[in-house]
Order: C-alpha cells, then structure tokens, then sequence
C-alpha cells in the first residue's frame, strides 16, 4: 500500500498543465505483465509527473522539476483511461502501456483530464490530413 509521505504532491492543474506525485510501472510493447499486475504499488517507482498537452513527463523529484532538471522519463501519449479509485493507464505512442498511481481520485482525474485536452489539442493541430501515427 501507497503510504503518503511529506514529499507526497497532490496534483494541481494550472494553465493546462498537471504536476503531482505518480507512482510509475511500465509493460513494454505485446507485454502480458499488464494483466497481472495486482502487486504492491510499494515497489513501483515514485516521482514527480508532469503532463503538457499531450507529453508526460517524469521528473526524480518535485526539486528537480522546479530546477528545469531534464524529465528522468518522457511519454508521447495516444490514449488514456482510468483502471481504478486512484490508477490510470496511458498507452504511448511507442505502443507503451503505462500504469500510473496517484495521490488520491481527484488527482487522478485531475491526470486524466489534462491527458483528454492535451489530445484534442494535438488532435486539432494535426487536421484532418494527419493521422495518430504522426504523433
């Protein structure tokens, strides 16, 4: 079980862009671990997330995000949706299935949120002509 800790952040969502503590597990490509991953989000890694449109992006801690420290991880995403209360999953352009945990529910849709506009702005900015391979 995920304890919170004083270098727990909620998630906020300002100006189009969320931050926040998430807690990552990554399933490469045609991976089945995804289907069975119902272990302790203890031994997941712990960071500092970032998502900008439709950019993901992973920092050590909120420390070096605030210092412009290059992101440790950085997603592409072409989809995402809630798995449970405080879990969401991304799929990245790669063909990446991303498993997030957040802080609590409402950070988790705060993720989710900014993830679904970033994708319609993408979306838009391609036009009709581009397609979600472009990305």
């Amino acid at each position: 079980m995920i304890s919170s800790s004083s270098t727990t952040q909620v998630a906020v969502r300002k100006q189009g862009v969320c931050r926040g503590t998430l807690w990552r597990r990554e399933f490469p490509k045609g991976s089945m671990s995804i289907v069975a991953s119902s272990g302790s989000w203890s031994s997941a890694e712990v960071e500092y997330g970032s998502v900008s449109t439709n950019w993901l992006s992973c920092h050590e801690s909120r420390a070096a995000y605030e210092r412009g420290d290059a992101p440790i991880k950085l997603y592409r995403v072409v989809g995402a949706s809630p798995v449970d209360a405080k879990t969401f999953q991304v799929v990245t352009n790669q063909g990446t299935q991303i498993r997030f945990r957040s802080v609590t529910q409402k950070c988790r849709d705060h993720w989710l949120e900014t993830l679904a506009a970033g994708l319609e702005l993408t979306l838009m900015e391609l036009g009709p002509s581009m397609s979600i391979s472009n990305f």
